[in-house]
């Protein structure tokens, strides 16, 4: 794959891109650290049973932006209510505040200082590649919207270059 690649890009642009890739996956990293964080705080606060294996749970569904860490939040719930309704009740408050928290914060923000993009470019790619490829597109929608900026940046500066 890489061979193909490199006959039809200029090995700069490849490296570029890979870089950022790399950046990416990083920045993928802290945000599902901080959420695993903040979930384990979180549970132990009101006594959940199984906590950080919930937390793990939620941090690890977190690769799916929006509905990630819902899914990872339903076993967590069910235990939840299973032990009293209130303990159910305040559970589901946490998944729902952590969730807000971190696809409206803290992930943006990660990845708009990793990747160097603006995080309203980041959600607006979010909700182009989830409307036109589903959960497939928001789970590449990041890193599609970096290559793209690459693209585009590669693509204006060597039109400069041809025009001098």
């Amino acid at each position: 794959m890489s061979q193909f690649i490199s006959k039809y890009l200029p090995s700069s642009l490849i490296t570029e891109i890979s870089l950022n890739l790399k950046t990416f996956v990083k920045g993928t990293i802290i945000d599902t650290g901080i959420l695993f964080i903040l979930s384990l705080i979180s549970f132990y606060i009101v006594k959940m049973p199984y906590a950080f294996l919930f937390a793990i749970i939620i941090s690890l569904t977190n690769i799916i932006p929006f509905i990630g860490p819902y899914i990872g939040g339903v076993p967590a719930i069910l235990v939840s209510f299973s032990v009293s309704t209130r303990l159910g009740i305040t559970s589901l408050i946490i998944i729902f505040a952590l969730q807000f928290i971190e696809s409206n914060f803290i992930q943006p923000y990660i990845m708009s200082k990793s990747l160097k993009i603006n995080p309203i470019i980041i959600i607006i790619g979010l909700i182009v590649f989830g409307h036109f490829f589903g959960i497939l597109g928001m789970l590449l929608s990041a890193p599609l919207t970096c290559i793209i900026k690459i693209l585009i940046n590669y693509f204006n500066v060597s039109k400069k270059v041809l025009h001098k």
